[in-house]
């Protein structure tokens, strides 16, 4: 699960150790298409998943049999009952800022703020160690780390957690609307 291409390296390094033929095969595909150290972090998401696709086809099973305008407002009146329904659930269900496994990923980050130590270059920008030895720079301003794993989600990792409370602000502030 690399985000840094620098890490991308060492674990492309390490497979070919183990299995030079399993290395070679990804050789053919952009790494792009396939490891979060690649990825753009414009869109906030660090994955890269065809499930939702593989269960709206699932779903609209039904209504591929019908023709082309009946299934069309077939899936309509489907998406529009789905979102309402889970906006329902969502009502019900949400008591914070953010949704359940938004909350979660958070308070995972906050567990491990005793692993990091920032230290304050000026009011937007820290060098933050952490126990494993490793360093990171985290830009609050431009909502940058060095690991790259806010960057890519949005959701404060552990370094920029740590930059955020060593400055007693909100981290609510800090996370991708």
């Amino acid at each position: 699960m690399a985000t840094t291409v620098n890490e991308f390296g060492r674990n492309v390094k390490e497979m070919r150790d183990l299995d030079e033929c399993a290395a070679d095969w990804f050789n053919d595909k952009t790494p792009n298409q396939w490891s979060r150290s690649h990825f753009t972090d414009f869109s906030k998401c660090d994955m890269l998943l065809n499930n939702g696709c593989e269960s709206f086809n699932s779903s609209i099973l039904e209504a591929r049999d019908k023709p082309i305008l009946s299934m069309c407002e077939w899936i309509i009146e489907y998406l529009m009952n789905r979102m309402q329904v889970n906006r329902d659930t969502a009502e019900q269900r949400w008591t914070g800022s953010f949704c359940p496994k938004i909350q979660k990923v958070i308070d995972q980050n906050f567990a491990e703020l005793g692993d990091c130590i920032p230290i304050k270059s000026d009011n937007f920008h820290y060098q933050v160690s952490c126990h494993e030895g490793r360093q990171y720079s985290v830009d609050l301003k431009n909502g940058t780390c060095g690991c790259r794993k806010w960057d890519l989600s949005g959701i404060p990792c552990k370094h920029t957690l740590s930059a955020i409370d060593a400055q007693r602000l909100d981290y609510y502030e800090f996370t991708h609307k």
